[in-house]
């Protein structure tokens, strides 16, 4: 117990003099980095960062999205542990899950390689979500056109199905 209550003061010392936004930033920023100290991101939660949280600079995409993205299996178990919200979708521009993310990053060959995004998927879909019938229309579309539809065709209300 001593334990606990002593790393929590540290994370607290470091975050101190930090503005939430600056925490935040700071989580997503974790959340999109492969090779990041997973403890790192758990520090940032317990500091105060919001987890669900979107910001002007990350195009309105929460670190589970950024996460969900790259393929960070790391970062999404961790976010989703600690609270993240698997059918939060980005609030900019056209809205999608981080399914559709993360389904993308598996179609496009992201940073981690396919396994890694199968794990991501599999996380998600194991909390319930699924793919909205707009993105499923997005990927028809992309698989036709050879990519996505352009950025001014916008989607629906943000929800996804399985929420």
């Amino acid at each position: 117990m001593a334990l606990v209550a002593a790393k929590k003061q540290a994370v607290e010392l470091r975050a101190r003099g930090r503005t939430p936004a600056e925490l935040e930033q700071a989580l997503r920023t974790w959340a999109s980095t492969p090779n990041a100290q997973v403890e790192e991101g758990g520090e940032l939660v317990l500091a105060g960062a919001g987890i669900n949280s979107t910001g002007d600079e990350s195009g309105g995409k929460t670190a589970l999205i950024l996460a969900c993205e790259q393929g960070l299996v790391a970062q999404v178990r961790l976010l989703l542990s600690k609270g993240a919200a698997p059918g939060q979708c980005s609030n900019e521009g056209p809205t999608h899950s981080p399914l559709y993310y993360a389904e993308m990053g598996r179609k496009n060959g992201r940073v981690s390689d396919a396994s890694d995004h199968d794990k991501v998927i599999h996380m998600l879909k194991s909390k319930g979500q699924k793919l909205s019938s707009t993105d499923e229309e997005w990927f028809r579309r992309s698989d036709a056109q050879g990519s996505p539809p352009a950025a001014g065709e916008a989607r629906g209300s943000g929800q996804v199905e399985g929420m």
